[in-house]
This record gives structure tokens, C-alpha cells and sequence, in this order.
């Protein structure tokens, strides 16, 4: 085989690699606005916060995270209590739904909490 030729046959690959990746690219940006609408219904239908309120405030305090967060870490008590959840909610100014309002009456934080999700702070994805 001479040089032109194997030259020729890896230009000819890198052109097939690259057309396979930029086809992967496009469906991974398909599942990503899957992904977002999903979650926009989702919380479009439920509340951000969840039954308990913050000790010192008496209700439910929204902790901004950035917005490429998808999921956390609820940590439970006892062998694999631990769970991973998404994280549905986006924080935006001018977006006001009959479900974004915290109502009440609420749940304290236990004497000996036994879940992360007891304290009154929940996650919602920051808008930037």
C-alpha cells in the first residue's frame, strides 16, 4: 500500500468517526429537550417545596443550585436508606403557577430527624 493511499484511508475514517459523532450529538440534544419538557410538567403539577418547614423561618427555604444539576442526594436513616432524586423545580422571577407558592400548615423538623428531606430546605436550580 502505498503512503497516498493510507493517507487517503484515514482521512476517508476520520470523516466516517466524525459523522457518527456528530449524529450522537444530535440525539443527545433530542433527550435533553425530552428530558426538559418532562420536567417542566412535572413541576408544573407539584409543589416546590415538600412537608416540612426550616426551624428558623417556619417555612420551606429554596436552596439555589446551578442549572446543570438534574438530581440529589436524599440521605436516610437506616441500611440503604439513601436515595437519588431529580430535581424537577427552575427558579424564575416573571413564573408564577397556583403551585409555586409555599402553603402551609407545615411539619417541624423532628427532635431526631430521620431523613434529610425533614429540615425544610429544598433544591431549585438556579436560573443562569
Amino acid at each position: 500500500m502505498h503512503k497516498q493511499s493510507k493517507f487517503w484511508v484515514g482521512v476517508s475514517l476520520a470523516l466516517l468517526l466524525s459523522a457518527f459523532t456528530i449524529e450522537t450529538e444530535v440525539q443527545a440534544g433530542r433527550r435533553n429537550r425530552i428530558m426538559q419538557s418532562w420536567e417542566r410538567q412535572h413541576a408544573d403539577q407539584t409543589s416546590w417545596n415538600g412537608a416540612y418547614a426550616h426551624q428558623s423561618t417556619g417555612t420551606p427555604i429554596a436552596l439555589i443550585v446551578p442549572p446543570t444539576v438534574r438530581s440529589m442526594r436524599v440521605f436516610n436513616w437506616g441500611v440503604s436508606g439513601n436515595t437519588i432524586s431529580p430535581v424537577y423545580h427552575q427558579f424564575s422571577l416573571n413564573r408564577y403557577s397556583g403551585n409555586a407558592s409555599p402553603r402551609g400548615p407545615f411539619l417541624r423538623t423532628p427532635m431526631y430527624p430521620s431523613s434529610s428531606s425533614q429540615f425544610g430546605v429544598y433544591y431549585i436550580r438556579g436560573p443562569w
